[in-house]
């Protein structure tokens, strides 16, 4: 039974409509994974979010690195994306609360929050057909629930900025000269970036599909690009060692091995987390003879 249960989860990830950002209930990007109160997850996105950006703008005030040259390092793009992805949540989630009629004050219903991990497909679809029995949904059940477009992005943030912030303080820690001074920035950068992402990871309710390790790879690509563009204008301008395109050989093996298997193999460990993570919410979630319930291989 574990085994099907395992087929049946992949051969659902690997559909092609996974490769967008669609078919989840709108609410699990307002919503913790763990039914709590919302004020308390507001609280949470409103720490993340302060913490990222502040720590941001100190980092960037007190470098003695060029301001130019600030932004061409890896790290640096990563936080500066991971303070966008908590920035946006924060106002994507106070702009929901404060449109709600329920009171943020209050634990949702536990219907509610179990249906927000219904096959939206089915779930919206029953909605729609009780108050339109002519609506799109209702006459054609192979149509696909579309998230706003500013939902997508968000979605799209998610997905590149856990994997580069964790690629960030694997490599650094790879090649760190451990002789040198424990500084601020390399707490907030290499270390801190994993926590706060991996504490995301286990706290929202935002999918997390296979199929968009695509979006992490071309994000790894265009800095890349980047790198060999900085490189043309004066070839002494090597941002690292392997990414020296004074030897393009090796630094395209580098390129393959990091940005294809390395994210490929980190995107499957957080997909395997991701699902641990639904097992353990089904788990412990109280079931009675009223609420329905949706097994975990029906959950995106």
């Amino acid at each position: 039974m574990c085994f099907r249960a395992v087929v049946h989860i992949l051969r659902d990830e690997f559909k092609l409509k996974n490769f967008v950002f669609n078919d989840v209930n709108e609410q699990r990007f307002y919503t913790p994974q763990w039914r709590t109160r919302p004020f308390l997850y507001l609280v949470y996105r409103c720490i993340g979010a302060a913490y990222t950006m502040s720590s941001l703008l100190y980092v960037f005030a007190t470098s003695e690195t060029l301001k130019y040259e600030w932004g061409v390092y890896f790290p640096n793009w990563s936080y500066v994306l991971l303070s966008v992805y908590f920035l946006v949540h924060y106002i994507f989630t106070l702009l929901n609360y404060f449109h709600s009629v329920e009171s943020i004050f209050i634990e949702v219903a536990l219907e509610n929050h179990i249906k927000y991990f219904k096959d939206p497909s089915t779930y919206l679809r029953e909605q729609q057909c009780e108050d339109d029995a002519s609506s799109d949904l209702a006459q054609d059940p192979s149509k696909v629930i579309q998230l706003p477009f500013f939902i997508k992005v968000l979605w799209m943030l998610y997905a590149t900025v856990l994997p580069a912030a964790l690629t960030v303080t694997i490599m650094f820690w790879w090649t760190f000269d451990y002789e040198s001074p424990i500084t601020f920035n390399i707490v907030a950068f290499h270390i801190l970036n994993s926590v706060i992402i991996l504490t995301e990871h286990a706290v929202t309710a935002v999918p997390f599909r296979l199929l968009h390790f695509i979006y992490p790879s071309i994000y790894g690509l265009i800095y890349f690009i980047f790198s060999a563009i900085f490189w043309s204008s004066d070839h002494t301008r090597v941002i690292y060692h392997i990414l020296n395109w004074n030897n393009p050989g090796v630094t395209c093996v580098y390129i393959l091995l990091i940005g294809l298997v390395g994210v490929v193999m980190l995107y499957f460990i957080l997909f395997c987390i991701y699902r641990l993570k639904l097992f353990i919410f089904y788990k412990t979630m109280p079931i009675n003879s009223e609420t329905e319930f949706v097994p975990l291989v029906d959950t995106s």
